[in-house]
């Protein structure tokens, strides 16, 4: 129901969660992160730090700060009400994202950004700094 605070450092790590509350503080450093949750109310605050990072959720109300470090992020989200703070800093930065609400900050510092938004109803600040970029 809640997780208050997780800390995973491994070499591998797929994370895999569904039908949890809150997840307050979760801290992930791996070579390889595969992180995919489903109907999660809230999440407080994400980092995860990693040569690859594929990140899949779907059907999250609040997302409040996430963290991303990375040599390549696949960033596909789906049905999130809100983004309070998402920063991204990796060599390629693969961003899907549909049906948000409302991003309020945003940061990706990448040397190639693949940018692919739908049915997004507010950004507040987008911050882009890259070598190529697509959007």
């Amino acid at each position: 129901m809640l997780i208050v605070s997780l800390f995973i450092q491994a070499v591998v790590v797929e994370f895999d969660v569904s039908n949890i509350m809150m997840i307050e503080s979760l801290f992930i450093q791996a070579v390889v992160v595969e992180f995919h949750v489903s109907n999660i109310m809230i999440i407080e605050s994400l980092f995860i730090q990693a040569v690859v990072v594929e990140f899949d959720v779907s059907n999250i109300m609040t997302i409040e700060s996430l963290f991303i470090q990375a040599v390549v992020v696949e960033f596909d989200v789906s049905n999130i009400m809100t983004i309070e703070s998402l920063f991204m800093q990796a060599v390629v930065v693969e961003f899907n994202v549909s049906n948000i609400v409302i991003i309020e900050s945003l940061f990706i510092q990448a040397v190639v950004v693949e940018f692919d938004v739908s049915n997004i109803h507010d950004y507040s600040v987008v911050v882009y700094t890259s070598c190529s970029s697509g959007v």
